[in-house]
C-alpha cells in the first residue's frame, strides 16, 4: 500500500530548487533549534536534580555535626559528674580513714585487756584439769559395768528374734505350698481341657478335608475357568450371613460366588452325587487378622491362588461391577468352621 502525500509535501514538490534548498535549510535549523530547547530543558532539569541532592547533603552534614556536638557535650557533662563523685568519695574514704584508727586504738586495749583474761583463765584451767581427771576415773568404771549390762540385754534380743524368723519361714512356707498345690491342679485341669479342645479340633478339621476332596470331581470343569469363582479361589465376597454364624471384621461369613443371587439357596451335603455338576462348594472360615495379601483387580484377572480350603478368600471391596478385590488368606491364617454347597 502506497503512502499518500501530505499537502506540504505537495506545496514543496511545487517550488523551485533554489526555493527547496532555502525551505530545507529552514526546517533543519527549526529542528536542531528544538534539539537544543530539549537539551537545554535536560540540563536544567539535571542542574535542579544536583542542586536538590547537594541540598540534602548539605543538611545530612549538619544534622551528623550536630549529634556530634550533642555527643561531645554529654561527653563533657559525663566526665563533669564522674569528677563531682570522685571528689566525694575521697571525702568519704578520708572520713573512713580517720574511724579506723579510732576503732584500731580500741581494739588494741581490747587486745590487751584479753591477754589479761587468757592468763587468768590458763590458771583456773590447771585447777579444772586435775578435777577432771578424777571424773575419768568414774566415768570409767561406770562404762565397764555400762557395757556388761548391754551385753547381756543384747543376747536377750537375739535369742527372741530368732525365734520370730523361724515362726515367720514356717508360715510363708506353708502358704507357697498350697499355692504350688493349688497352681498344680489348675494347670492339670486346663491341659485336660485343651487337649480335648485340640482332639475335637482335629477331628473337625479332618472331617472337613475328607468332604472337600469328596467334591473335587463334581466342581473340577467349573473350576478351570477363570471366572467360575468355586470355593477357594477369587473372586468371592461376603453376601449374607446366617443367625448361628455371627460375622465381625475379618469374622465368620458366607461368601458368594460370580452371581450373588446363586447363593441365596443352600442345601446340606446330605445325597451328594459324583458327577453333579450344578452344586458349588463354598467354605465358611474365620480369618486371622495380620496374614493376608492383597490381589489387584489385574492379579486376579490373570491367575488366582490353589483350589482348596488352604487358600479361601475372606472379605474384599467391589472394584468393578464384576470384580472385587479380594483378600487371600493362606492355611495358617485361617480357621475353617464348616462347608455349604449350594445350586
Amino acid at each position: 500500500m502506497e503512502r499518500r502525500i501530505t499537502r506540504s509535501e505537495t506545496w514543496r514538490l511545487s517550488l523551485p530548487p533554489e526555493m527547496k534548498k532555502i525551505h530545507d535549510r529552514l526546517l533543519e535549523t527549526e529542528r536542531r533549534e528544538k534539539i537544543l530547547v530539549q537539551r537545554r530543558k535536560q540540563d536544567k532539569a539535571q542542574l535542579d536534580y544536583l542542586r536538590a541532592q547537594l541540598q540534602r547533603e548539605k543538611d545530612s552534614h549538619q544534622q551528623d555535626l550536630a549529634k556530634k556536638q550533642k555527643e561531645v557535650d554529654d561527653a563533657y557533662s559525663i566526665l563533669w559528674k564522674t569528677r563531682q563523685e570522685a571528689l566525694q568519695q575521697t571525702a568519704k574514704i578520708s572520713t573512713q580513714e580517720a574511724l579506723v584508727t579510732a576503732k584500731q586504738k580500741e581494739l588494741d586495749e581490747a587486745n590487751k585487756q584479753l591477754k589479761e583474761s587468757r592468763e587468768e583463765a590458763i590458771k583456773q584451767t590447771a585447777i579444772v584439769t586435775g578435777k577432771q581427771k578424777e571424773l575419768d576415773e568414774v566415768h570409767r568404771l561406770l562404762k565397764i559395768r555400762e557395757e556388761k549390762l548391754t551385753s547381756q540385754t543384747a543376747m536377750a534380743s537375739r535369742l527372741a528374734g530368732i525365734n520370730t524368723r523361724n515362726q515367720k519361714l514356717l508360715d510363708e512356707g506353708k502358704r507357697v505350698l498350697k499355692e504350688t498345690l493349688e497352681q498344680m491342679r489348675n494347670k492339670t485341669v486346663r491341659a485336660n481341657s485343651l487337649e480335648d479342645m485340640n482332639t475335637r479340633n482335629r477331628q473337625e478339621i479332618a472331617t472337613l478335608k475328607v468332604m472337600v476332596t469328596s467334591l473335587e470331581n463334581a466342581v473340577e470343569a467349573k473350576n478351570r475357568q477363570p471366572r467360575s469363582f468355586p470355593a477357594g479361589t477369587v473372586g468371592f465376597r461376603k453376601e449374607k450371613q446366617l443367625s448361628r454364624f455371627p460375622t465381625g471384621h475379618n469374622g465368620k461369613g458366607f461368601y458368594s460366588a460370580e452371581i450373588p443371587r446363586l447363593a441365596d439357596t443352600f442345601i446340606e451335603p446330605r445325597g451328594l452325587a459324583a458327577g453333579a455338576q450344578c452344586l458349588r462348594v463354598l467354605l465358611v472360615c474365620k480369618a486371622v487378622v495380620g496374614n493376608a495379601q492383597k490381589l489387584t483387580k489385574q492379579e486376579t484377572q490373570r491367575k488366582g491362588p490353589d483350589i482348596g480350603f488352604d487358600s479361601t478368600i475372606a472379605g474384599g471391596n467391589v472394584v468393578g461391577r464384576s470384580w472385587p478385590e479380594t483378600i487371600v488368606y493362606t492355611e495358617d491364617a485361617i480357621v475353617i468352621v464348616g462347608v455349604i454347597l449350594y445350586r
